[in-house]
């Protein structure tokens, strides 16, 4: 029952994000609960289980229980817990285990090294866990590596006592440093307990060099970086991972990933030059294991080294001679790295040097570009290689097309080109590379046809880029009326989808070429009538999406170049999204209004009727669905069309006939509960209200619409305001209702009268005709108009007290304006 106490408050405050009233009430029984635990701990083992357990969930309310008052007010109940450790029962040492870490990461715990109670708190406390230490030699269990329950739980007790009392130990003189050989024990242990030492090692480094002791300084930071690259390095007997029976993979790339690489990273700090010929030397052992282990570490620390490289003169806290060095040994490391990968070839390799070279490749692909550029094409031509390889392929298509990015300069020859494209095309058309490598692949190319400088020979190799997916493309289509089954439509609906990936993901990086001599739009005219089958065809929405993204990244590429197909295109569109109404149909044409919205003749015919329809459909949606928050990121898109098209060409909006219809059915969503698809609903009924410059020859438009229903976009206003909408959308629904009261001051008066006397209507926790609801129609529509920031904090008020945040009276502060 004491257990369950605090633990009501912490679920409780979780729940609400806030403070409880029986806090305060707990707290101050926390004495007369802890006298109470010491005593019953020690009369059984269960009662001294159930006693830490409450222990535990009391010191997890953070509320002033610390080590300095245990050891104060409470020692055998400390003591207790200590005992209960090293005793030889689980129960006993977890619930001990888990109340002693839940004590040193209390927030009233401090041991700081200028204090001298924490001095002699940490001093005692880390005398006693060396003593129990030793007196289970867990010294010799963890260099065994045969680790029982028990001594995994005084591992656990020991390097959060020691993550906590960091910087005492580390400017210890005394005793306290037999803890950080009893770490470095741990660290070398297996990689569960290793993890546990991880914060500690970090931590140190917060202490100034100067004042931590001699021995936590370059001699441990050796000893770290030994131990660290030995728990990083594989088996002497490893093979792959399926015949692996010591390590899991995924527990063994996870502490290299992230714990290993942090520490490893101060080490470097600390060991400059020393830590990169350490690197040197495990590059060139003969086991394959230490040298991918090195590698390792230069892949994961390329940030760091880079950071070595691209310091200039200033060498900020480091001297000149040792800042200027460390550069040098990091080029001359990385140069000869790289000069062999150039010629390294993958095949028969070990698997996981593969896969390390691989991605060190990709890490460095800005470097090679520009300190290397004579190893450049070598390591892309490793990546390629690797790529037909099962175990790597993931890693190296990400890599190939990491290195386009970066060395597209370099690349980018029509010879060079030409032999990427002939390697490629066979892990193009392989159904056994996975889709998304593909299309980093085709990506990859594409980088290196954009950065081309002779427009003819970038459109004939882009030719060559696409022809494959065309043909195949064609095949499929053809392939369609031949499908028996639903489950055979929507496979070959996804090989459509994904040869129009293909084709867009290789024309959407030529956008440097001029208007006058570029590549893609002849490519693109010869692919227009398949795409167009594409659509007219297979309407499925992935192959709409797909065909939608192509449309996008087309008119990015192009500009005003795609004029000529842009009617086929909107037309398309809009026939697409009434048979599958996606989000990338939205996107397309919301793009199209604002790159084509100033076109006149045909684009602009195109155009209207392709919005016309879409806000036909989705109106027509809105008001006879069952459920019209189903589909949020759709109305999101819709109501940002909606939106852009009233920024970008609001004669086009405006001039169109269903705009009632469209006010109307964004009112429908004033109180919905979905954050962004709202929020765009609103910021839409405020631009539509307000106008522009551009939109005021339009005004009698929405003038008509507020006549129309003004009164049930104030009464849905408030129906959010009082509690129907989520807090984060309060403030959105008071600037709508204040853009509502400004573009029709004489009629809102009326609006919130009627909203307020209508039957049913509920103000939360006040009377919808009492004296806040009068008290705000009375200042929202006073004359002359509140200021901006009275109308909001008036309006928000009002919502407060409704939602019971507030006193009933709260507006009457107000009262004087």
């Amino acid at each position: 029952m004491l257990a369950a106490l605090p633990q009501e408050v912490v679920a409780e405050e979780a729940a609400i994000d806030g403070t409880v009233a029986s806090r305060g009430e707990l707290r101050a029984r926390i004495p007369q609960v802890l006298a109470l635990l010491q005593n019953c701990c020690q009369t059984s083992s269960a009662a001294c289980v159930a006693s830490l357990r409450a222990l535990q969930a009391w010191l997890s309310l953070q509320a002033g229980t610390s080590l300095q008052m245990l050891l104060t007010t409470c020692p055998q109940l400390l003591a207790a817990a200590l005992h209960a450790l090293a005793a030889q029962e689980s129960t006993l040492n977890e619930a001990a285990a888990n109340a002693l870490i839940e004590l040193f990461s209390a927030s009233n715990t401090q041991l700081s090294a200028t204090c001298p109670s924490s001095l002699e708190n940490a001093s005692r406390l880390g005398a006693q866990l060396i003593q129990l230490a030793a007196d289970l030699r867990l010294e010799e269990s963890l260099e065994r590596r045969d680790v029982d329950d028990r001594a995994r739980h005084v591992c656990r007790v020991v390097a959060a006592f020691a993550e906590r009392a960091v910087d005492i130990i580390a400017a210890t003189d005394g005793p306290l440093l037999a803890i950080v050989t009893l770490m470095m024990r741990m660290l070398g242990a297996d990689l569960a307990i290793a993890e546990l030492t991880v914060d500690f090692w970090c931590s140190i480094q917060d202490t100034p060099l100067e004042q931590r002791n001699e021995q936590l300084r370059q001699p441990l930071y050796r000893n770290l970086y030994q131990m660290m690259i030995k728990q990083c390095t594989l088996p002497a007997d490893f093979t792959t991972w399926e015949e692996s029976d010591e390590l899991q993979e995924e527990d063994f790339e996870r502490f290299r990933e992230q714990s290993a690489i942090e520490v490893l990273g101060t080490c470097m700090q600390l060991l400059h030059s020393e830590f990169v010929a350490s690197l040197r030397e495990g590059l060139g052992a003969p086991s394959w294991q230490q040298v991918e282990a090195a590698m390792f570490v230069v892949r994961g620390l390329h940030v760091d080294f880079k950071g070595v490289l691209s310091r200039g003169d200033e060498a900020g806290a480091l001297p000149v001679a040792v800042a200027q060095e460390q550069k040098r040994d990091v080029q001359d490391l990385l140069g000869g790295i790289f000069g062999r990968l150039s010629e390294w070839r993958p095949e028969g390799q070990p698997q996981p040097l593969v896969v390390t070279a691989v991605r060190l490749c990709g890490a460095y692909g800005k470097w090679l570009q520009a300190e290397k550029p004579n190893l450049l094409l070598g390591c892309l031509w490793l990546t390629l290689q690797a790529t037909e390889l099962p175990f790597v392929a993931k890693h190296a298509a990400e890599s190939f097309r990491a290195l386009c990015v970066h060395g597209r300069r370099l690349l980018g020859d029509p010879v060079t080109v030409n032999q990427v494209l002939c390697a490629l095309q066979p892990l193009l058309r392989s159904q056994d590379l996975d889709s998304e490598l593909r299309v980093a692949l085709t990506e990859g190319a594409a980088r290196l046809i954009g950065a081309m400088r002779n427009a003819s020979n970038a459109g004939q190799l882009l030719q060559v880029l696409v022809s494959d997916p065309c043909e195949a493309l064609s095949l499929l289509l053809q392939q369609l009326s031949e499908a028996p089954s639903e489950e055979a439509q929507r496979a070959l609906g996804a090989e459509i989808a994904l040869r129009i990936n293909f084709i867009s993901s290789s024309i959407r990086f030529c956008d440097n070429f001029s208007k006058s001599n570029h590549p893609v739009p002849p490519v693109l005219q010869g692919c227009w009538p398949l795409l167009q089958a594409a659509g007219t065809r297979c309407r499925r929405p992935e192959v709409v999406q797909a065909l939608c993204e192509l449309y996008s990244k087309s008119m990015v590429t192009l500009g005003g170049l795609l004029e000529p197909l842009l009617p086929s295109m909107l037309q398309q569109i809009r026939e697409l999204f009434c048979a599958s109404p996606v989000v990338g149909c939205l996107t397309c044409i919301t793009q199209a209004l604002q790159m084509y919205g100033e076109k006149e003749g045909a684009v602009y015919d195109s155009l209207s009727d392709a919005v016309e329809k879409i806000i036909d459909v989705v109106c027509t949606w809105i008001r006879t669905a069952p459920d019209p928050e189903a589909e949020p990121e759709l109305l999101t898109a819709f109501f940002e069309m909606c939106h852009r098209g009233l920024v970008f060409r609001p004669g086009l909006m405006l001039d169109l006939e269903c705009m009632p219809r469209l006010f109307e059915s964004a009112i429908c969503c004033i109180a919905h509960q979905e954050f962004q698809h709202t929020r765009a609903a609103l910021t839409f009924l405020c631009l539509f209200m307000s106008g522009t410059d551009a939109a005021n020859q339009f005004r009698e438009t929405a003038i008509h619409c507020l006549q129309q229903n003004g009164a049930q976009l104030v009464r849905q206003c408030l129906i959010g305001l009082v509690g129907a909408s989520p807090i984060n959308l309060v403030d959105h629904q008071v600037e709508l209702l204040r853009v509502a009261a400004e573009a029709c001051q004489g009629a809102v008066h009326g609006w919130l009268v009627d909203a307020f006397q209508s039957p049913g209507f509920s103000c939360g926790s006040l009377d919808p005709q009492g004296p806040a609801a009068a008290a705000l129609v009375k200042l929202v529509a006073r004359q002359p108009a509140l200021s901006t920031s009275e109308f909001q904090s008036i309006v928000s008020d009002f919502s407060r007290t409704c939602r019971g945040k507030l006193a009933p009276n709260a507006l009457d502060r107000y009262a004087g304006l």
